[in-house]
Formats: C-alpha cells, sequence, structure tokens
C-alpha cells in the first residue's frame, strides 16, 4: 500500500466482521484510515508508517557523530527501506554537493554493503533498518562522523505485517460501534482507546513489538 494508505481495505473490514453489505464503504475506508494515522502516531511511524513509497524517492541522515568506534560500521535508518536500495552516496567532502561523489557498491556482502536484519529480505516481511558497511569496496568500514548520506529507494514496509492490520480492523470496530464490547459514546478514534480496556490492550501489544523511540506514549 502506498503512504497514507489505510492498513485495511472496506473489504477486508467487511469480511472480519461477517458483513457483505458495501454501502457503507467509503465512510468505512475514512474510519480505517483515521486509525491508520492514530497507530502511527502512537508507535512514532508518522514518517511512512507500515506502507511504503509507491516508486524511489531520496531521503537523507546524517551520521551520528557520537557513536562509539567499535558501532561506526553501522548505519540504523531514521525511515526504513522496503527493499534493497537503487544508491546510497555519502558526502564525504561535506560540500553538499553529489556530482563529485561515488554511489556505494550495493552488492551485499562482496560490495560495500550489508542490510539488517540480517535474512529480512530472504522473506521479504521485514525492512531494512541499517546499513553495515564492511570495507571490502570503495569506502572504509566505518560511516564518516557526521557525514550526510543520500538514500535512493523505496522507503517503508515491503507490506503491512498481519498484526497491524488486524488491530486496524480492531480498533475500527470500537470506533464504529461494531463490537458488542463498544460503549455508545465514542466519536473518534483517541476516544476508542482511552473508554476502552480491549482497545487499550490492542494498543499495547503492538507497543510492545512495533514501538519506536519518540512515540507518543
Amino acid at each position: 500500500m502506498a503512504i497514507g494508505d489505510s492498513y485495511a481495505t472496506a473489504a477486508e473490514y467487511r469480511a472480519a466482521i461477517r458483513r457483505t453489505d458495501s454501502a457503507d464503504d467509503t465512510q468505512i475506508l475514512v474510519d480505517l484510515t483515521a486509525t491508520s494515522r492514530h497507530i502511527e502516531r502512537v508507535l512514532g511511524l508518522q514518517q511512512v508508517g507500515f506502507n511504503k513509497d509507491a516508486s524511489d524517492t531520496t531521503r537523507y541522515q546524517r551520521v551520528d557523530t557520537l557513536i562509539p568506534s567499535s558501532e561506526a560500521n553501522m548505519l540504523w535508518l531514521n525511515v526504513p527501506l522496503s527493499a534493497a536500495p537503487t544508491s546510497v552516496t555519502l558526502d564525504t567532502d561535506g560540500d553538499g554537493s553529489w556530482a563529485d561523489e561515488t554511489a556505494l557498491t550495493l552488492t551485499e556482502f562482496s560490495g560495500d554493503v550489508i542490510y539488517h536484519p540480517l535474512g529480512g529480505l530472504l522473506g521479504n516481511t521485514e525492512p531494512i533498518t541499517g546499513i553495515e558497511l564492511t570495507g571490502n569496496g570503495t569506502v572504509a568500514a566505518a560511516w564518516p562522523a557526521g557525514v550526510m548520506v543520500r538514500i535512493v529507494g523505496k522507503h517503508g514496509w515491503p507490506s503491512v505485517p498481519e498484526p497491524i492490520k488486524s488491530a486496524t480492523i480492531g480498533l475500527t470496530e470500537y470506533l464504529r460501534l461494531e463490537t458488542a464490547r463498544a460503549t455508545g459514546q465514542i466519536t473518534s478514534i483517541e476516544s476508542v482507546v482511552n473508554a476502552s480496556a480491549p482497545a487499550q490492550a490492542i494498543i499495547h501489544n503492538l507497543m510492545m513489538t512495533y514501538k519506536q523511540p519518540g512515540s507518543m506514549f
């Protein structure tokens, strides 16, 4: 799904609640989208959430100046990649120009990089969250502290994780009062979580796995 899309479709929602009438699909999708954005805010994933770019985008990240030398070979990405990047380039001279720079050789292991988590792309279920330098290619096995890195690729997740899709549907049931445990006073997704212990449990379970630094809770 593209950036900004809901994590579940109206058809998936209706299937979950065993409903066939599609007359309310437009509003169902509005509610699913509101729930999706709330999940992102709670987990601190507002930039791309669990969707992915429809095409290559360019993002920039500065290498941390406080990383210990023993960990200088690893760049943990501010925004994950849904697949191997198209290009990764360092502004080695710090002049803000990329025309005079050479992109890394992106062949894993024999080239400049190893993607993390290891094996994540084999099943194509996890995003790339870190790029390790091997020292086998065009650059040394350490990211230069303070240097700007340009990353071109499809950022986000390869696909929406099933727990995220299920949580989106489950919370939307409370929002739409289509579960037996919903109250009659819910007017927003924030109210859902505040008023419902089962809804709070859904959010808690997501936070245990997906919460990022800087999240609202």
